[in-house]
């Protein structure tokens, strides 16, 4: 997994890795980078949490309060229930780390799916979602991250110039905005995504 170099290419490995002990059939994301995603729960294989901010290295300087990464929500599906706890521990172990969330379909793609089954008095398909992190270090070989932040570095210099220029000339410069790097990834397993259809269309017809 450390190997990645896409967060494209991440989605599908985390696919097929939790696939090998609970089928996925569907895994949604949508995320925003930031510089600084918090640490209080969670941290990059190796770093420290801080909840609270108080958490302290061994030679007594404090432990950031974040560290570079993507925050957002993420939905993922299954072909049946998983047990107990794994449904997010499944992502957990490939470093996607789930927080608020759980069962049901939290306004994601399958909401069209998980609605018609229940007017229907169907079960409910196994449907999960939580907020979710995914730190940088984790994936130190992500060439878009490596370019995102690269180009945040470099306008941030320049706004630095900017800066200097407009306090010698008494000009306002306007704070520093860099737009965040976003990222969505789709995927509905094709037989699944053509059952839902026929299902959501036949349910239609009879109403």
């Amino acid at each position: 997994m450390k190997n990645v170099t896409s967060m494209d290419e991440l989605a599908y490995r985390v696919i097929l890795e939790v696939s090998k002990t609970n089928k996925v059939v569907g895994l949604v994301w949508e995320l925003t980078w930031d510089n600084s995603v918090s640490n209080s729960h969670h941290a990059p294989q190796g770093y420290k949490t801080n909840w609270a901010g108080k958490a302290k290295h061994t030679n007594g300087t404090p432990v950031p309060r974040g560290y570079p990464g993507w925050y957002g929500r993420v939905w993922i599906r299954y072909t049946e229930e998983p047990e107990s706890f794994d449904a997010g521990r499944n992502l957990e172990r490939f470093r996607v780390y789930p927080g608020t969330g759980g069962f049901g379909s939290y306004n994601g793609i399958w909401e069209k799916i998980c609605h018609a089954r229940f007017k229907a008095r169907k079960s409910h398909p196994p449907c999960y979602s939580w907020d979710c992190k995914i730190f940088t270090y984790d994936f130190p070989n992500c060439t878009e991250i490596a370019e995102h932040e690269a180009a945040h570095a470099a306008a941030l210099e320049e706004y630095e110039k900017q800066k200097a220029w407009g306090l010698l000339q008494n000009h306002y410069i306007a704070p520093f905005h860099f737009a965040s790097l976003k990222h969505r990834f789709e995927w509905t397993e094709p037989t699944t995504a053509a059952e839902d259809a026929a299902f959501i269309a036949a349910q239609v017809e009879v109403a």
